[in-house]
């Protein structure tokens, strides 16, 4: 055992760590962002805020976005329109950008009280509709009822 090596030191294994995802706006310039947030206070429900004409358009959807095509279309009361603030929402469930499902002018289908669109988000994606109910009790309320529906594309 004259002739042995004298035993080499193993360095430390270096563990890889992924970086943190950098946060990028890199969408195309005629894109819209759409945001869903979970909301606990009063009672559990979601927001649904579609950015057009400058701020978000919002809706409170109580039992949350339609899981897919053929689902059951949801109760979507109208709320107040809100200024874009990307990514400050504490309680984001997702968001992404949207776009008309038709040429057609958004500001005018909202108006108009039907706009048909697509999401392109995180969790949820697809066509969706929104479709204003006729009902004059929540108009009078100061809130309007809509329809939420997943739609077959």
């Amino acid at each position: 055992m004259a002739n042995a090596k004298p035993a080499r030191k193993i360095a430390p294994r270096k563990i890889l760590r992924s970086k943190p995802p950098v946060k990028t706006n890199a969408r195309r310039a005629d894109a819209r962002g759409f945001f869903i947030e979970h909301r606990k206070e009063w009672h559990d429900h979601f927001d649904l805020r579609l950015e057009c004409d400058g701020v978000l358009k919002s809706w409170a959807v109580p039992n949350g976005p339609p899981d897919g095509a053929g689902s059951q279309p949801r109760l979507a009361v109208r709320m107040d329109d809100v200024p874009v603030r990307e990514g400050e929402a504490e309680t984001l469930w997702d968001h992404g950008t949207w776009e008309p499902a038709a040429a057609s002018d958004p500001a005018q289908d909202f108006a108009d009280g039907r706009i048909a669109f697509q999401l392109r988000g995180g969790r949820i994606a697809g066509g969706f509709s929104l479709i204003r109910l006729r009902d004059d009790t929540g108009r009078k309320q100061g809130k309007e009822n809509w329809l939420l529906k997943a739609e077959r594309r």
